[in-house]
Order: C-alpha cells, then sequence, then structure tokens
C-alpha cells in the first residue's frame, strides 16, 4: 500500500500498519520523526508513559492501562510492543473487536514473535469463530514442531484446540 501524498503525518499515523510493505511502514517512521517537538513526546516520555500504562495493567486497571496505550499507539504506531500492549488490554476487556486488527498489525510488525498470533486465535476462539481460530492455529503447531523455542507454547494452543471443537 502507498501512502498518499496529501496525509499529514498525523494522519498518516492512523493509516493501518498491518497492511503496509516494509518500504511504507520505514516512510511512515521517517515522515513520523519530521513532527515538530511540541507536537509528539521524546522516547524518554513514550517510556515513562508505557511504564506507566504497564504498571495501571499489573494492578487490574486496564481501562486506565488501555487509554494511555491508545495515546502512546497515536505516537508510535509501528511500535509492535505497543500495539500488543494495546491489543491484549481490548482482549482481557473482550473488546475482540478491537483487538483482532491491533493483533495483526503487531504480528505484522514484528513476525518473529508469535504471541500476537496466539492471542489472534484466542480472540477468534472467544467470539466464537472456529475457522478462523483454526486457520491460525494450524500453522503455529507447524511452526512449534519446526522450532524449539516455542515449544512452551505447545499447552496454550492444545488446549486451544480442544476448547473449539467442543464448540
Amino acid at each position: 500500500m502507498i501512502q498518499p501524498d496529501f496525509l499529514s503525518p498525523n494522519e498518516a499515523a492512523h493509516v493501518p500498519t498491518a497492511w503496509m510493505q516494509s518500504s511504507d511502514l520505514q516512510n511512515l517512521r521517517e515522515q513520523l520523526a519530521k513532527i515538530s517537538g511540541p507536537e509528539r513526546f521524546s522516547d524518554e516520555q513514550i517510556e515513562v508513559l508505557y511504564a506507566i500504562a504497564f504498571a495501571n495493567f499489573q494492578q487490574g486497571k486496564t481501562e486506565t492501562a488501555l487509554g494511555i496505550f491508545e495515546v502512546l499507539m497515536i505516537y508510535r504506531p509501528t511500535d509492535a510492543r505497543i500495539m500488543l500492549a494495546y491489543a491484549i488490554c481490548c482482549k482481557k476487556m473482550m473488546r475482540f473487536e478491537a483487538a483482532i486488527p491491533a493483533f495483526v498489525a503487531a504480528a505484522f510488525l514484528c513476525p518473529d514473535d508469535v504471541t500476537a498470533s496466539v492471542h489472534l486465535a484466542e480472540c477468534f476462539a472467544a467470539m466464537g469463530d472456529r475457522k478462523s481460530c483454526e486457520s491460525i492455529l494450524t500453522p503455529l503447531i507447524q511452526l512449534i514442531a519446526l522450532d524449539e523455542k516455542y515449544a512452551s507454547l505447545t499447552k496454550r494452543i492444545d488446549l486451544l484446540r480442544s476448547m473449539i471443537k467442543t464448540q
């Protein structure tokens, strides 16, 4: 997907990154870096806000954490860690329709980490969408068989698979 030239950097931040090619993603990152100082947070400020949001999540204040992660996504739309944290908050609050695109984006932004895919499958299972859940689980099971670093996910995926079979 090519980013239209008529979008301002603030508008470009809302372009869904999951459908972008890596060159488009790099272009978006460069445009975001050009936003003037008063309009964006420094990396240190982002880290402080992330820590506050994470602490709120850990304390069970999921709605507060979600709000902070939403703000962070505006300023760092290509940060997979923020996208994943936002999606996990949505999932915990049973806002699966909001969590699904965020998990897809997180999986796209960090393809080496299958965590987002597992969460995505769990969202589909919770919504009763067995077919979508299974379409994610099948390649995950194959991946686990090929790479031992994902072995810790075996029980979680097996449990999810048995859960959708009983639906």
